[in-house]
């Protein structure tokens, strides 16, 4: 039994290694890069009834997980597309990709509150109003996107709102 037990602990120390053996390649940077410049084209062609079935279905999908702000989801894949095949900074990539998300949710529920298009997304987060109320909520919304921003833009919070 503890041999076996031994044995998984060698498979997952060795997946560990290979994934950071993958993680400096420079070939994961340039697939994570075209497949977020993929996802990128694909939606902005969804948007323009352009996708044919697929890119009918995935607008749907959309349209029902992120309601209106579907189109920030359009420039949040440029952003990362871009940040990938550039090859900038990986401790720059990740913040980024964590904080712009942060902001999308964040706009996410602003845009359910102020006029009820956030999707489902939206809707979940603006469950919270039943404990913050609807000013509280839109307050820490507000909040947490001008501290993510000032994160991701490295910068004192006057600079960001100036």
């Amino acid at each position: 039994m503890a041999k076996n037990n031994n044995n998984k602990k060698l498979d997952f120390f060795y997946l560990i290694e290979k994934i950071n053996a993958w993680r400096g390649h420079y070939l994961l940077n340039e697939i994570l890069g075209w497949f977020f410049i993929f996802l990128f084209l694909f939606i902005v062609l969804a948007e323009w009834d352009k996708g044919g079935i697929w890119g009918w279905e995935f607008k749907n999908f959309l349209i029902n997980t992120f309601g209106f702000s579907r189109f920030i989801l359009i420039g949040l894949f440029l952003i990362l597309g871009l940040g990938y095949i550039l090859k900038l900074n990986f401790i720059w990539r990740a913040v980024n990709t964590i904080f712009l998300f942060i902001i999308f949710l964040a706009l996410n529920g602003l845009i359910e509150l102020l006029i009820g298009q956030g999707g489902w997304i939206g809707k979940q987060i603006t469950r919270l109003s039943k404990f913050l109320g609807e000013i509280g909520l839109m307050a820490l919304l507000i909040i947490v996107s001008i501290l993510s921003l000032v994160i991701i833009l490295e910068k004192p919070f006057i600079e960001v709102i100036r």
